[in-house]
């Protein structure tokens, strides 16, 4: 009986952790897109991958805005720039960011969001998840 208990276990244990594993993915929750165009950032993460792209999940935009531009910056001793197009997305949409040049596994990389609308009283907030890899 014992035996039977450790091989489903083990098993059980063996099918769960390959999904927790490839779960890397980071949420953020509330960050404001201010009207005309305004930008936010998620903190830098460093890339565990040698992966050129994050991929981001849009869950929720709140307020006025119904959109937001999505790209991608990454971090260097000196500067920080853009290392990707922008990306319009909604509220349901996914998304590969692709990277214009080779971001190696170690890179500190973060997104760029900004409210899609150029009004004035468009003010918004977003939320999701993005794979930074």
């Amino acid at each position: 009986m014992l035996k039977k208990k450790l091989v489903v276990g083990t098993l059980a244990l063996g099918l769960l952790a390959p999904t927790v594993a490839s779960a890397a993915y980071n949420s953020y929750v509330g960050y404001s897109l201010p009207p005309l165009g305004g930008n936010n950032y998620t903190y830098y993460h460093t890339k565990a991958t040698n992966d050129d792209y994050i991929h981001n999940i849009v869950e929720n935009i709140d307020g006025a805005a119904n959109a937001a531009n999505f790209w991608a910056e990454d971090k260097t001793l000196i500067s920080s720039g853009t290392i990707s197009q922008k990306y319009k997305q909604t509220v349901g949409s996914a998304q590969t960011i692709k990277f214009l040049k080779n971001e190696s596994a170690g890179t500190n990389v973060r997104m760029a969001m900004e409210n899609y609308s150029l009004k004035l009283n468009d003010y918004g907030f977003v939320a999701g998840r993005v794979d930074f890899r």
